[in-house]
């Protein structure tokens, strides 16, 4: 297992030191350690129940640890009131479902809640910040008096990453922000992030896409079936004898001067240990 400075978490803006988590009987994670380390691009990988949206919830507070501690910038994050915890992180989840018809810049402006104290989160510069984040991420200002339950899969994932640009935190933290986008769309979105990151911003996200995660995050962790089984660069973590007793089956992985690793699944009719 591989991790820049992890074994301390001396410099870390986002711990979480040996958590555990359970829905019931069913321990989702055991043990799991992760440092975060501020201008850094960290992407989270594993298989399906893996426990990657669970650690997301726990390090956002969202969820709290059954053992182990989380702490934002050496703050336990139970500890401190959400809407502080609201302005130094954002989250993007996979999805997003709305009871009433909320049009696309009132799920926009919901990132200002933060900053609102008593007052309406509406003021000038709110919407002025909402109506910036729908031109970042490409939607355009245009789109903000239709209705979000009304947009693509697609489209709703970008509302939902301006709503998160909109809050202004240091931290921002995606659940599959490439989840119904185009391959366009996810470039874009993938560059956004970048120019955050540049910008200072720290970067968590989930990843399926194994090859997505090696050209653009600064580390990758692993998870599997609970436990994190590695944690480094892309080129530490993306390894054919860490890979496949995670995902089941033999992965090739081409390493290239200069370049990210290039994971590729078995040929078509070979030999696999999943479903068959």
């Amino acid at each position: 297992m591989s991790s820049t400075s992890s074994a301390t978490g001396r410099g870390a803006v986002l711990r979480a030191d040996q958590v555990a988590f359970s829905y019931g009987r069913r321990q989702v994670l055991r043990d799991v350690s992760l440092d975060v380390f501020p201008g850094e691009f960290l992407a989270l990988a594993g298989c399906n129940g893996a426990g990657k949206t669970t650690l997301l919830h726990l390090l956002t507070g969202y969820l709290t640890p059954d053992a182990g501690t989380v702490t934002l910038e050496g703050e336990p994050v139970a500890d401190l009131p959400r809407q502080e915890v609201a302005r130094r992180i954002a989250y993007v989840p996979q999805r997003s479902a709305t009871v009433f018809p909320f049009r696309v810049e009132e799920m926009v402006l919901m990132g200002r809640q933060p900053y609102a104290g008593l007052a309406a989160f509406d003021t000038e510069e709110d919407c002025q910040t909402a109506a910036q984040a729908l031109d970042e991420v490409g939607l355009g200002r245009e789109a903000g008096r239709r209705l979000f339950e009304e947009l693509s899969g697609g489209e709703r994932q970008l509302v939902l990453i301006a709503r998160a640009l909109a809050q202004q935190a240091s931290i921002l933290i995606l659940d599959e922000p490439a989840t119904y986008l185009d391959l366009r769309r996810q470039w874009e979105v993938m560059q956004l992030l970048e120019r955050r990151r540049a910008g200072g911003a720290t970067i968590i996200a989930t990843f399926h896409d194994l090859n997505l995660a090696a050209r653009w995050a600064t580390r990758i962790a692993l998870l599997h079936e609970g436990r994190m089984a590695a944690v480094g660069t892309a080129r530490e973590v993306l390894r054919t004898e860490i890979l496949e007793p995670v995902y089941g089956i033999t992965l090739r992985v081409e390493h290239r001067d200069g370049r990210p690793p290039l994971v590729e699944l078995p040929e078509a009719g070979g030999p696999s240990k999943g479903i068959g």
